[in-house]
């Protein structure tokens, strides 16, 4: 999971950290954050990320959730 995580952090300035099933074998989960300043803009980095992550052919990915968070002003 590291070259996954250190990549979306690096191509697509993301906040990246496995957080949960660390105890058993080829089975992860991630959870990834982003910023900005429109929702159209998130949710344009958001689409590309999650089509990196489909293009891997190592990976089977079971689900993606999406939560958002506005503070409004």
């Amino acid at each position: 999971m590291k070259p996954i995580v250190m990549g979306a952090r690096q191509r697509f300035g993301v906040s990246a950290s496995e957080v949960d099933y660390h105890d058993l074998h080829q089975r992860a989960a991630i959870a990834m954050a982003y910023v900005g300043p429109q929702a159209s803009q998130v949710e344009a980095v958001l689409d590309e990320l999650e089509r990196w992550i489909w293009r891997h052919a190592d990976l089977e990915v079971v689900s993606c959730v999406r939560k958002w968070l506005d503070v409004g002003e």
